[in-house]
């Protein structure tokens, strides 16, 4: 039996390359994908690579309140039903600048999508997720230490980092789910332990990567 067998993961960021390399992990493990993304040629592509039977795609922006309640709301209706696992991969890196002429939009735009996006997702999801399942934020060496001019992406994986204290309270508390970020920059890792959905409390590790995650 493998590690994923018949569960249900819902990827943000499900067009780019680290979205793209979880979601053939977890078909690998015997999970069904759903892949969530605004790049909808990109997610396409992607989609296309993967066994058909095992993949489902949705277009949405995570960092907009509507776009993350239809994106759970799609989720669950699929054919697949339930979420087992909300891996909260979507984010932007925005641009290296002195801080006295970082953009202000681009600051925002950033944390919009990593802050924002993963508060929504995860808020949005918790209600759709069966008891036991696993909340993944995508966090990065970023979120451990600072490096100059990489204002918005330095800030936002700090944040991130903040959102430990999630599972803690509501619907999250109810159904179990987990996030962890390790403190450590050279624990790079991706674990699981007690398998989404499982008896146990699961919880996936999301290593800090690197500052391009």
């Amino acid at each position: 039996m493998k590690k994923l067998d018949g569960k249900v993961c819902l990827i943000t960021g499900g067009a780019g390359s680290l979205g793209a390399a979880a979601a053939r992990l977890f078909i690998e493990q015997g999970a069904a994908v759903v892949l969530v993304d605004r790049d909808a040629e990109r997610l396409n592509e992607v989609a296309r690579d993967l066994p058909q039977e095992r993949v489902a795609t949705i277009v949405a922006d995570v960092a907009s309140a509507e776009g993350a309640v239809r994106l759970c709301r799609l989720s669950r209706s699929q054919r697949f039903g339930a979420i087992d696992v909300l891996f909260s991969n979507a984010g932007n890196f925005g641009t290296v600048r002195p801080i006295a002429d970082y953009p202000d939009d681009v600051f925002g735009e950033v944390l919009s999508v990593h802050v924002r996006g993963a508060y929504l997702a995860a808020k949005h999801a918790a209600p759709h997720m069966r008891t036991g399942g696993s909340i993944v934020i995508t966090s990065s060496v970023a979120g451990v230490r600072g490096d100059a001019g990489v204002y918005a992406y330095i800030t936002a994986k700090h944040a991130q980092v903040g959102t430990d204290a999630m599972p803690g309270e509501g619907a999250c508390a109810a159904r179990h789910p987990r996030e962890h970020h390790p403190p450590r920059p050279d624990r790079q890792r991706l674990s699981a332990r007690g398998g989404a959905g499982g008896s146990a409390m699961p919880w996936v590790s999301t290593a800090p990567r690197s500052s391009t995650t």
